[in-house]
């Protein structure tokens, strides 16, 4: 995951991230409501009851008409479009050691889903982890071959510039 490592001019270790770390750190509890109770089929997680149940809250079928287990309850609101029901169900994840773009992606296309990130305006990020890129790991461990050459030479001549 990460590792620590001293910057330059500084005796203070900061973390550095090559890889993603991904913690789970908090998810659904179920509470069934005892006016409300649904006649279950088959194993489920609490998350997937919360699911389920919100869906045949939806439609009053808490007596299980069709005798569907959670799976295959769940399967069926699916198919039918009714993926409303599956937003109750929250899991909140802590993802480390992705870049600043990576974040702002998962932001961008954040449909279900809630963030908070570290601020870059009002925290002193001296003492933050920050993450390393495979690619430029890869050009820290590698030595320099002399100095990169363009992909057009130019030349000077008659105080013009050719390329």
């Amino acid at each position: 995951m990460g590792y620590t490592e001293t910057r330059i001019g500084s005796l203070v270790p900061v973390e550095v991230f090559r890889v993603p770390r991904v913690t789970l750190i908090a998810r659904p509890q179920f509470i069934e409501p005892e006016h409300l109770a649904v006649q279950w089929r088959g194993e489920a997680s609490d998350g997937e009851r919360i699911a389920e149940f919100a869906g045949r809250l939806c439609y009053m079928s808490q007596h299980n008409p069709v005798h569907r287990t959670t799976a295959e309850y769940l399967e069926n609101i699916k198919k039918q479009g009714h993926g409303s029901v599956l937003e109750h169900a929250v899991y909140v994840l802590l993802i480390e050691g992705i870049s600043r773009s990576c974040s702002h992606e998962l932001v961008r296309h954040r449909a279900g889903f809630g963030y908070s990130q570290i601020s870059q305006r009002y925290v002193d990020e001296s003492h933050a982890a920050f993450v390393m890129p495979p690619a430029v790991a890869a050009m820290r461990s590698s030595k320099p071959t002399g100095r990169p050459r363009s992909r057009r030479r130019r030349r000077r001549t008659s105080g013009r510039w050719k390329g």
